[in-house]
């Protein structure tokens, strides 16, 4: 056991660090060590569980404690019994960035952005582009919901999305529910694609669409009106399942 590195002291309520992620969870946590590049800093660990898992010597400092120690902690009344600190991954330059690709416009919900991450990387994506509107892929929430998969993506955030739109050199799709659509069901889309889902609320941007080379529409019924950004996005990315999967 090595020094606490003063993450200890207000751990329950970290939420966003500008520096380090916070992943909780076995699965997570061995997700982040086998797929990530980023240091390992600090682990908190059940005493109980000091002796089931193996991945301690990975990190910089760990910090045992006893059951009622680690609910304080944490304010958690049910955990896993872990929770590590990491080194936050670095977003990549505009140059870095792989098609196809999943674009944010707006959306403030992280539980939305955790999922529409395990979406992508489910099917095969690479890159996620966010816009200086959305909440970060690397907060707590969105690790947990993504249940570490943004370990698998890199991650572009642009300062200017319609201008980053003009310049790219991609067929870029906005889903929205629009009559004069594409129907999803006739679209088909190439590797050199990238799809924007727009916010929960107010949908994507005027200076936004007109960037795009077309909208797609998903067909659902009339009544319902729209879909969750996150199940938007999962039907999407399945769409792309056959592109990226499929052997060469």
């Amino acid at each position: 056991m090595t020094k606490d590195l003063n993450f200890r002291s207000n751990l329950n309520s970290l939420r966003d660090l500008p520096d380090h992620v916070i992943v909780e969870s076995y699965k997570v946590v061995k997700k982040f060590i086998d797929n990530s590049k980023v240091e390992a800093v600090q682990l908190f660990l059940k005493e109980s569980l000091d002796q089931e898992y193996s991945f301690q010597s990975n990190f910089k400092s760990v910090i045992l404690m006893n059951d009622s120690e680690f609910k304080e902690q944490t304010g958690y009344r049910y955990s896993s019994g872990v929770v590590a600190i990491f080194e936050k991954p670095q977003f990549i330059d505009e140059g870095e960035v792989q098609y196809p690709a999943i674009i944010l416009n707006g959306l403030t919900k992280v539980e939305n952005v955790g999922a529409i991450v395990r979406s992508s990387a489910a099917f095969g994506f690479k890159t996620l582009i966010i816009d200086q509107q959305t909440c970060s892929p690397f907060m707590r929430r969105a690790i947990r919901v993504s249940m570490g998969n943004i370990a698998l993506l890199k991650v572009h955030r642009t300062k200017d999305l319609a201008s980053f739109l003009k310049r790219s050199t991609a067929n870029i799709y906005a889903a929205a529910n629009k009559v004069d659509s594409v129907d999803f069901n006739n679209w088909i889309p190439n590797k050199n694609s990238a799809v924007i889902i727009g916010s929960e609320g107010h949908g994507l941007e005027n200076d936004i669409l007109e960037a795009c080379s077309d909208t797609i529409r998903i067909p659902i019924l009339d009544s319902v009106e729209s879909l969750n950004a996150s199940a938007a996005a999962a039907i999407i990315c399945s769409k792309f399942s056959s592109l990226l999967n499929t052997s060469k």
